[in-house]
């Protein structure tokens, strides 16, 4: 008898239909997982989504992080392997106590070609009885966004990013500080804590304007224009705090008006960005130049803000 009562060993034969990713292939498995894998194939079908629903058990007296392991590879009709995300290609699992077990969601996003997928199961520790209880058969996603109520309780990965998504939309930063600490909490991937740090930065931002140092060094010419329709530094990068982006691409800017003696910026083109508008303006205030842009035509770049909030932004900076 083992630790976890109904849960059986894996036996020579999984592991031999394992090996043709035929594991599990009937009916609900009730297993003990190894550090050796257990490996299934789906076809996929035409759903961008599919998911499987999986109970995981440990006979330890606590919840634990990351016990478990499920791999996720993506192939064509012909076998080529295709490249998924990090965080799609494996995902991680809490095992929880027998008492307070509920099924967490293993996601299998599609991507384009994919055909069939080989999902692997694993344990990732040594000593405690590890078990999952489920259906290997993928069903078909129906994420709703924003149902933050109910989302934020739960520890389904997909559900959450797509809550942020809604969040980060409507520019609900309270909201969207509140799904990113959960998810941080569970999963702990570096994308979520730079955008927490983004946000914070954004936050920020509004409440105290930032300024370029004065690099006047002599008078500009007001008829030498500098025609400015696209980043110097190149596209502003959704990783790097807003505020540093920023104070990098209007002194490089400012230090272009100085070089060449240019008293006017010009905005021009169809990339009227925010971000582009708080630079040049950065930049006329460092120099003594001036802007010559319509404020009220522009394309908000900078997650995490309203439109509003966008135009008291430039205002204040102006």
């Amino acid at each position: 008898m083992t630790a976890l009562f109904g849960y059986r060993d894996l036996t020579k034969w999984d592991f031999n239909m394992s090996r043709f990713g035929g594991f599990g292939l009937r009916r609900q498995q009730q297993i003990l997982l190894t550090r050796r894998p257990v490996q299934r194939l789906f076809f996929l079908g035409f759903a961008p989504e599919k998911f499987l629903d999986l109970e995981v058990v440990t006979s330890g007296s606590n919840s634990e992080r990351g016990v478990v392991l499920a791999s996720v590879r993506c192939f064509t009709l012909l076998g080529t392997e295709l490249l998924l995300p990090p965080d799609m290609a494996q995902q991680k699992f809490f095992a929880d106590t027998l008492n307070e077990a509920s099924p967490q969601r293993l996601w299998v996003r599609r991507p384009k070609r994919g055909v069939f997928a080989l999902v692997s199961l694993m344990r990732t520790t040594k000593g405690k009885h590890v078990g999952v209880k489920g259906r290997l058969a993928l069903g078909r996603a129906k994420t709703e966004r924003g149902q933050t109520v109910d989302v934020l309780a739960s520890r389904d990965r997909l559900a959450l990013e797509a809550a942020l998504d809604f969040a980060r939309v409507s520019a609900d930063r309270d909201e969207g500080r509140r799904i990113l600490a959960r998810l941080i909490y569970l999963w702990q991937f570096d994308h979520h804590r730079r955008e927490l740090a983004i946000l914070e930065d954004v936050e920020k931002l509004i409440s105290s304007p930032i300024k370029l140092p004065d690099i006047r060094q002599e008078t500009l010419l007001s008829n030498k224009t500098y025609i400015y329709s696209l980043p110097i530094s190149g596209e502003m990068n959704k990783n790097v705090s807003p505020s540093k982006w920023l104070l990098h691409e209007a002194s490089v800017l400012a230090r272009c008006m100085v070089q060449n003696r240019q008293g006017l910026i010009m905005i021009k083109g169809q990339n009227r960005s925010l971000s582009m508008l708080i630079t040049a303006q950065l930049a006329a205030e460092a120099t003594g130049s001036k802007v010559d842009a319509n404020v009220n035509n522009f394309e908000t770049d900078i997650s995490w803000l309203t439109d509003v909030e966008a135009k008291g932004l430039i205002l204040s900076v102006g």
